[in-house]
């Protein structure tokens, strides 16, 4: 669903400024992040309003945030330590 709305909107975009540099695959990974975000975030804060709990929702989702910026995640590779990493090759079991 969102690839699919990602991709719609990456098109319309490039259409409408073709001069642009940015190409189609790259508009589209950009909306469908920001989409995946904004769907989230709409989603969890709906609920939230609808069970009373909107600033607690806030709070988690603040929380998460600065979570994610604080350690990064597999893709970062700042916050990696070598010496802690576990490689998986199948080729070592033997």
């Amino acid at each position: 669903m969102i690839e699919t709305m990602a991709e719609r909107i990456a098109h319309y975009i490039k259409a409408s400024t073709p001069d642009h540099q940015a190409t189609v695959p790259v508009l589209k990974y950009a909306l469908a992040v920001l989409l995946n975000m904004v769907f989230i975030l709409v989603f969890t804060l709906g609920i939230a309003t609808i069970t009373g709990k909107v600033v607690e929702a806030a709070i988690l989702l603040g929380t998460f945030a600065l979570l994610r910026q604080l350690t990064g995640g597999v893709h970062l590779k700042t916050d990696f330590n070598p010496r802690t990493h576990i490689e998986c090759d199948p080729r070592s079991y033997k």
